[in-house]
């Protein structure tokens, strides 16, 4: 929008000039941001043709406690503190409001105070999400639903509806709309395991304490097991994906210098053969050095050969695959 059209909204309009936007802005040394300064800084361009054909997307707190998305309507302007998901699936919702993608994301998440800091490129671009099902997607909009009337029918935030499930001195039994959104949670954890193919994959939820926070949440063993899994997962979808990526180098010079697949938030890729969910950034392992070996390994967290000795039979048979992942 150029400025005269946007002068023609006088109210918001003469609010940028009284803020002296003009002013800040005619001193930053980015050219855009000086000769537009009545347009957000930052516009965006790419989110904002990800969700145009949406009516709602999933969005979660950059800085939050609780690592939960929230599903809100488009049409409005996403503050810089949120993390949007250019996604309305309710599948999707299942699995980011997982205890097992919860755990990544606290784990390779960065830190405000005690807070856990959502960071796309560490979490999100990391996480190796599941196949799609209707399992998934009827928990997912359990939750939504259930939790939604409940937030708006006793007048909760986000943040304060959990804080009551996190809360050890508030039983279950004392109230039926917490232990409700509990249960849901404990059998939203259970639809997205069997999703990976880890059915027996133990969860033991209670009140565990992590970053000095006590949660609602598998027990410690159980989370470092789900942890591990998904760890063990992520580094065979890499590979995989080099080898796709190196068999379709040696067929074709053009790939060279630059992925030759393209992934996509929902993880498909425009050939339909060889697609994968959205594993890790240039197919490294998150945080990872190499060893001696010449293998990966984590930091802050055990060898990778020691963590598959703590994996149920399930797990250690090797991950599971899927059709749309294979």
């Amino acid at each position: 929008m150029a400025e005269p059209e946007a002068a023609s909204y006088a109210a918001p309009f003469q609010r940028l000039v009284r803020a002296e936007s003009i002013t800040r802005r005619m001193k930053h040394n980015r050219m855009v941001y000086r000769d537009y300064w009545w347009q957000h800084a930052e516009k965006r361009p790419a989110m904002r043709r990800a969700i145009t054909p949406l009516s709602e997307v999933l969005v979660i707190a950059r800085v939050s406690k609780t690592v939960m998305p929230l599903r809100v309507r488009t049409g409005q302007v996403p503050s810089e503190a949120c993390v949007v998901f250019a996604t309305d699936d309710y599948g999707d919702q299942a699995v980011l409001s997982s205890s097992l993608h919860q755990i990544w994301a606290i784990t390779y998440g960065s830190g405000m105070r005690n807070d856990p800091r959502y960071t796309p490129s560490d979490v999100f671009e990391t996480f190796p999400r599941p196949s799609t099902s209707q399992a998934l997607e009827e928990i997912g909009r359990a939750l939504d639903e259930e939790r939604r009337e409940v937030m708006l029918r006793r007048d909760l935030g986000l943040t304060r509806l959990y804080n009551l499930v996190n809360d050890p001195g508030f039983p279950s039994s004392s109230d039926d709309d917490i232990s409700r959104i509990r249960s849901i949670h404990v059998e939203l954890d259970r639809v997205v395991l069997d999703a990976y193919g880890w059915s027996d994959l133990e969860l033991d939820h209670g009140y565990y304490s992590h970053r000095r926070m006590e949660r609602w949440s598998p027990s410690r063993l159980h989370a470092w097991r789900l942890w591990t899994a998904s760890l063990l997962e992520n580094h065979a979808r890499a590979a995989a994906f080099r080898k796709l990526a190196t068999g379709r180098a040696r067929k074709t010079s053009s790939t060279a210098g630059r992925h030759p697949l393209r992934l996509t938030l929902e993880g498909r890729e425009g050939s339909g053969e060889g697609c994968l969910p959205a594993v890790q950034r240039n197919l490294r392992p998150p945080a990872a050095t190499a060893s001696a070996a010449g293998m990966p390994r984590q930091h802050g967290g055990p060898d990778l050969d020691e963590a598959v000795k703590g994996l149920t039979h399930a797990a250690a048979d090797g991950p599971a695959h899927h059709p749309r992942n294979s």
